[in-house]
Protein backbone atom coordinates (compact mmCIF):
# COMPACT_ATOMS: atom_id res chain seq x y z
CA UNK A 1 0.00 0.00 0.00
CA UNK A 2 2.86 2.47 1.02
CA UNK A 3 4.88 1.69 -1.80
CA UNK A 4 1.38 2.80 -4.48
CA UNK A 5 1.35 5.56 -2.43
CA UNK A 6 4.97 6.91 -2.91
CA UNK A 7 4.54 5.79 -6.66
CA UNK A 8 1.25 8.10 -6.71
CA UNK A 9 3.26 11.20 -4.98
CA UNK A 10 6.30 10.81 -7.13
CA UNK A 11 4.16 10.82 -10.60
CA UNK A 12 2.29 13.66 -9.37
CA UNK A 13 5.16 15.94 -8.34
CA UNK A 14 6.59 14.99 -12.08
CA UNK A 15 3.03 15.44 -13.55
CA UNK A 16 2.88 18.99 -11.62
CA UNK A 17 6.46 20.01 -12.70
CA UNK A 18 6.17 19.04 -15.93
CA UNK A 19 2.72 20.75 -16.40
CA UNK A 20 4.46 24.19 -14.24
CA UNK A 21 7.34 24.91 -16.74
CA UNK A 22 8.72 27.42 -14.14
CA UNK A 23 9.21 24.74 -11.66
CA UNK A 24 12.91 23.75 -11.48
CA UNK A 25 14.06 20.65 -12.11
CA UNK A 26 14.99 19.94 -8.15
CA UNK A 27 11.57 20.70 -7.06
CA UNK A 28 10.08 17.25 -8.68
CA UNK A 29 13.56 14.93 -7.88
CA UNK A 30 13.75 15.62 -4.37
CA UNK A 31 10.10 14.44 -3.42
CA UNK A 32 10.90 11.57 -5.56
CA UNK A 33 14.21 10.36 -4.30
CA UNK A 34 12.59 11.02 -1.21
CA UNK A 35 9.73 8.78 -1.47
CA UNK A 36 11.59 5.91 -3.38
CA UNK A 37 14.80 6.31 -0.27
CA UNK A 38 11.75 5.85 2.48
CA UNK A 39 10.09 3.18 0.82
CA UNK A 40 13.11 0.93 0.60
CA UNK A 41 14.36 1.68 3.89
CA UNK A 42 10.99 0.87 5.34
CA UNK A 43 10.84 -2.29 3.17
CA UNK A 44 14.28 -3.46 4.30
CA UNK A 45 13.60 -2.77 7.97
CA UNK A 46 10.47 -4.66 7.94
CA UNK A 47 11.81 -7.83 6.04
CA UNK A 48 13.17 -11.18 8.22
CA UNK A 49 16.93 -12.05 8.12
CA UNK A 50 17.99 -13.82 5.58
CA UNK A 51 20.52 -17.17 6.34
CA UNK A 52 23.23 -17.39 3.72
CA UNK A 53 25.96 -20.45 4.00
CA UNK A 54 28.13 -21.37 1.63
CA UNK A 55 32.15 -22.85 2.13
CA UNK A 56 33.37 -20.40 4.11
CA UNK A 57 31.27 -18.66 6.14
CA UNK A 58 27.05 -18.55 7.90
CA UNK A 59 25.78 -15.14 7.45
CA UNK A 60 22.34 -13.53 8.37
CA UNK A 61 21.94 -10.36 6.16
CA UNK A 62 19.28 -8.05 7.66
CA UNK A 63 19.20 -4.19 7.29
CA UNK A 64 21.08 -3.02 10.81
CA UNK A 65 22.13 -6.26 12.04
CA UNK A 66 24.30 -8.71 9.89
CA UNK A 67 25.94 -11.42 11.45
CA UNK A 68 28.66 -13.46 10.36
CA UNK A 69 30.54 -16.73 11.81
CA UNK A 70 33.23 -19.28 9.96
CA UNK A 71 31.55 -22.46 8.51
CA UNK A 72 33.97 -24.97 9.77
CA UNK A 73 33.21 -23.74 13.40
CA UNK A 74 29.56 -24.29 13.18
CA UNK A 75 28.68 -27.76 14.89
CA UNK A 76 25.01 -26.80 16.53
CA UNK A 77 21.69 -25.33 16.00
CA UNK A 78 20.21 -25.27 19.57
CA UNK A 79 16.88 -23.88 20.47
CA UNK A 80 17.26 -22.23 23.78
CA UNK A 81 16.10 -19.15 25.55
CA UNK A 82 18.76 -16.29 25.31
CA UNK A 83 18.84 -13.11 27.83
CA UNK A 84 18.31 -10.17 25.54
CA UNK A 85 19.76 -7.09 28.10
CA UNK A 86 17.84 -4.07 26.96
CA UNK A 87 16.68 -0.39 28.27
CA UNK A 88 14.30 -1.64 30.37
CA UNK A 89 16.06 -4.77 31.85
CA UNK A 90 16.63 -8.27 31.09
CA UNK A 91 14.15 -10.97 29.84
CA UNK A 92 14.82 -14.55 28.02
CA UNK A 93 13.71 -14.78 24.79
CA UNK A 94 13.55 -17.94 22.33
CA UNK A 95 16.41 -18.10 19.86
CA UNK A 96 18.39 -19.85 17.53
CA UNK A 97 21.66 -20.28 18.94
CA UNK A 98 24.49 -21.50 16.32
CA UNK A 99 27.09 -22.86 18.51
CA UNK A 100 30.75 -23.67 17.86
CA UNK A 101 32.48 -26.97 18.75
CA UNK A 102 33.37 -25.07 22.34
CA UNK A 103 29.49 -24.73 22.48
CA UNK A 104 30.07 -20.84 22.08
CA UNK A 105 27.70 -18.95 20.63
CA UNK A 106 28.54 -17.79 17.39
CA UNK A 107 25.15 -16.63 16.23
CA UNK A 108 21.70 -15.56 18.17
CA UNK A 109 18.45 -15.78 16.33
CA UNK A 110 14.62 -14.31 17.99
CA UNK A 111 13.12 -17.65 17.42
CA UNK A 112 10.08 -15.30 15.63
CA UNK A 113 12.04 -14.37 12.83
CA UNK A 114 12.49 -17.75 11.30
CA UNK A 115 10.15 -20.72 11.11
CA UNK A 116 11.05 -24.11 12.74
CA UNK A 117 11.01 -25.91 9.40
CA UNK A 118 12.78 -23.47 7.91
CA UNK A 119 15.78 -24.03 10.90
CA UNK A 120 15.57 -27.47 10.47
CA UNK A 121 15.92 -27.53 6.61
CA UNK A 122 18.52 -24.94 7.05
CA UNK A 123 20.14 -27.27 9.74
CA UNK A 124 19.83 -30.69 7.20
CA UNK A 125 21.76 -28.98 4.05
CA UNK A 126 24.57 -28.16 6.48
CA UNK A 127 24.39 -31.76 7.97
CA UNK A 128 24.39 -29.47 11.06
CA UNK A 129 21.90 -31.12 13.97
CA UNK A 130 19.37 -28.85 15.63
CA UNK A 131 18.69 -29.77 18.97
CA UNK A 132 16.82 -28.48 22.11
CA UNK A 133 13.20 -27.13 22.64
CA UNK A 134 13.32 -23.69 23.88
CA UNK A 135 13.24 -24.50 27.42
CA UNK A 136 16.75 -24.23 28.18
CA UNK A 137 18.17 -20.57 29.26
CA UNK A 138 21.77 -20.04 27.81
CA UNK A 139 23.89 -17.28 28.75
CA UNK A 140 27.41 -17.56 26.66
CA UNK A 141 27.64 -21.45 26.12
CA UNK A 142 25.49 -24.37 25.44
CA UNK A 143 25.81 -28.02 26.87
CA UNK A 144 27.40 -30.11 23.57
CA UNK A 145 25.65 -33.16 23.28
CA UNK A 146 28.07 -36.14 23.11
CA UNK A 147 28.30 -37.79 19.12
Amino acid sequence: MSAVLAFTAGAGAVILSGMNQQAPWWVWIIPVAFFVGSEWFVLSAIMPPRLKADAMQVSSVALLATQRMPRADLVQIFRGQALLKGRYGKQWEKSYLFVTSDGKIGMTFPATAFADDGITEFGQRLDIPVRGDFSVQVKDRVELAPA
